[in-house]
């Protein structure tokens, strides 16, 4: 069963802690990494200097191992997809399953006259009508692991209304009834310049948080985005759907969740969301990339070819993190069928054995937690017949670059450059 003292709000969880641990001053201890505003000064120092804080917390990542729920495991995969952009795009072909196949570009990848190697192949539901690949759904269970190879897992997890975990209900009520709404209107009422076209990827995305490509500024700024009215709503909404998922991921892959806050511990003013507006426990990425697909989006910009093509983030730091896929629009606002909602991960960059996993489920949401820059991955492109009208998918897509990762190791104390007053967000 899970651990039951991981209630999401601050006080109530300290409490528990509290009456766990026999008392305030071990508590602050053992756990100041949850409740960093008990962390005593010593260790905030220690953490300034890119001490990792896990490791005063051995206890208790046993007690969390020792309660973890148990999966729905699939290991056993004889899928197979081979696809490498930069040898496979002259003759435009792919090993699928034991067959050589022929594929299209991605549109949107296709553009531009670009390198070889640069445009990305687009699977399509012809590709894999006969695939052996299992179809994840929610009826594996809320929770699902994947395991390619030793050094290669995904992990799913399905939060609905009448989850039996606390964690989960309180995902599905916040993208629901709270902060899902707010993001949803915040979104709705960006001009069209937010959005942009994935000329690596395919269909496009509104970005917030750090960036450090741009060389007219000194160091890591907070992106042009958040100069617009509804990027604080924004932001604080991101902010509260990922405080969840991060307590959900502390109790249900607490290896994932340890790896992360290794990388929070080296600076996490670097963090966005912010790392002290997410609550009792967060995730450490710099940029989330807002992606939204189905006809219930059309006034979106970016609502035209949207399916993401087969790619592996290759300039992002190589770790786990969670997409969440929040089924929107529809009769009750909880969603409906759209297409293009299967998403394909394989077990390395160029690919190996490979899953399926419906994103795409009215009323349910979906966490996908793989490492984006490791596994390739990409949408199928289906039929829009049967398409739910006034549906869509608003899809969140945290990241760390290798790029921020460098310079965080190097500036242990830095702050990034916050024109938009982005860090005063309550």
């Amino acid at each position: 069963m899970l651990v039951d003292y991981y209630d999401l709000h601050r006080f109530e969880l300290f409490q528990q802690k509290v009456r766990r641990y026999g008392g305030e001053a071990a508590v602050r201890h053992d756990c100041n990494i949850y409740n960093r505003k008990y962390t005593p000064p010593q260790l905030k120092d220690q953490m300034k200097s890119g001490h990792y804080l896990h490791n005063q917390n051995l206890n208790w990542w046993r007690t969390i191992n020792k309660n973890k729920p148990s999966p729905k495991k699939i290991s056993f995969l004889s899928s197979s997809l081979q696809y490498d952009s930069k040898r496979d795009n002259k003759r435009k072909v792919m090993e699928l399953d034991n067959s050589t196949v022929s594929f299209q570009f991605n549109k949107v990848t296709a553009k531009k006259k670009r390198k070889a190697g640069k445009h990305k192949a687009q699977l399509t539901a012809k590709h894999l009508t006969n695939s052996p690949a299992p179809l994840i759904t929610p009826q594996y269970g809320d929770f699902v692991e994947v395991e390619f190879s030793s050094n290669s897992s995904v992990y799913v997890l399905y939060a609905r209304a009448d989850s039996e975990c606390p964690l989960l209900r309180d995902i599905h009520e916040c993208c629901y009834k709270g902060a899902g709404n707010t993001l949803d209107n915040s979104l709705d009422a960006l001009p069209k310049r937010a959005w942009e076209q994935d000329n690596h990827a395919g269909g496009g995305y509104a970005a917030f948080g750090i960036g450090s490509m741009d060389k007219r500024q000194t160091g890591p700024f907070f992106l042009m985005n958040h100069q617009y009215e509804k990027a604080k709503a924004i932001t604080s909404s991101l902010s509260s759907i990922f405080g969840r998922v991060a307590a959900a991921l502390l109790n249900y892959t607490p290896n994932v969740f340890r790896e992360n806050e290794k990388i929070k511990s080296i600076n996490a003013n670097f963090s966005f969301p912010p790392i002290g507006c997410q609550g009792a426990v967060g995730w450490m990425a710099n940029q989330v990339a807002i992606r939204r697909i189905g006809k219930g989006c059309q006034k979106n910009a970016m609502i035209e070819d949207s399916v993401v093509a087969l790619h592996a983030d290759t300039g992002d730091l190589s770790t786990m993190h969670p997409l969440v896929y929040i089924p929107r629009g529809g009769p009750d606002g909880r969603g409906g069928i759209i297409a293009d909602s299967h998403l394909v991960i394989a077990e390395s960059e160029t690919g190996g054995k490979y899953i399926q996993i419906e994103t795409n489920v009215r009323d349910i949401v979906c966490i996908v937690v793989f490492n984006s820059a490791l596994n390739l991955h990409g949408l199928v492109q289906s039929s829009p017949e049967g398409e739910t009208e006034d549906a869509w998918s608003t899809r969140l897509i945290p990241f760390i670059t290798k790029q921020m990762y460098n310079f965080m190791l190097k500036n242990k104390s830095a702050a990034p450059i916050d024109k938009f007053n982005v860090l005063r967000v309550k």
